[in-house]
């Protein structure tokens, strides 16, 4: 998938967790039940994250869900996200699915199109990884027909690279090279010195595949 700076836990993590378990026992003991909780979990949950534990984020997240009630829809729908990117990390894949899914419906239901791209960003990764190559290049279009509303020139330039390796997956190498070329010329333009390595790459690919092995 398109290329991301690392995140690793670290001693100031591992202080947080501490720190937000205390919190909620202290809440507990006094049988506290409000928003609170729901946000301390939440906070826990993305500490799990930066650790790599992700059946403890997961708990975690689920634990949040239980907190928030179905009037707070802005709220479940980022926490249901949250939970499938954690499932999608343990590569189960149809929960996580269903996860995404129902995070978007709730988008969809608040007219919160900023948020809509990464739900459709996301299942186009799960049916990509699931090798459903037409399901992928569906949910990546859907994707960049509204980043491409939104002006989130950075969001284009992810999208541009996934909806490449579906070309490139298919064997359309003309149109993963020139999908790959629309998203390192946003990354060029936005000095994304990064992530312009994974497209480089990418097209390098492509030209071995063509044999064009100097250009590779």
């Amino acid at each position: 998938q398109e290329a991301r700076r690392p995140s690793r836990g670290n001693d100031k993590t591992a202080e947080l967790v501490e720190n937000l378990e205390q919190q909620i026992a202290a809440l507990k003991q006094q049988n506290v039940n409000s928003p609170l909780m729901g946000t301390l979990y939440s906070d826990l949950g993305d500490a799990f994250e930066k650790q790599a534990a992700w059946e403890k984020a997961l708990n975690a997240y689920g634990q949040t869900l239980e907190h928030y009630s179905d009037k707070d829809q802005g709220r479940r729908a980022e926490i249901l996200m949250k939970t499938g990117r954690a499932l999608q990390a343990c590569r189960r894949y149809e929960p996580a699915r269903d996860y995404y899914q129902q995070a978007l419906e709730l988008f969809e239901a608040t007219d919160n199109r900023r948020e809509q791209p990464n739900a459709y960003f996301q299942l186009g990764n799960i049916a990509l990884d699931q090798r459903e190559f037409e399901q992928a290049r569906e949910c990546y279009q859907q994707t960049l027909e509204i980043e491409i509303s939104l002006e989130d020139r950075q969001g284009q330039a992810s999208t541009y690279h996934q909806l490449g390796r579906v070309a490139q997956e298919l064997r359309e190498y003309e149109q993963a090279r020139s999908y790959y070329q629309q998203a390192l010329a946003i990354k060029i333009e936005l000095n994304d010195h990064y992530r312009q390595a994974s497209t480089y790459n990418q097209l390098g690919v492509v030209a071995e595949e063509l044999r064009v092995y100097e250009q590779a």
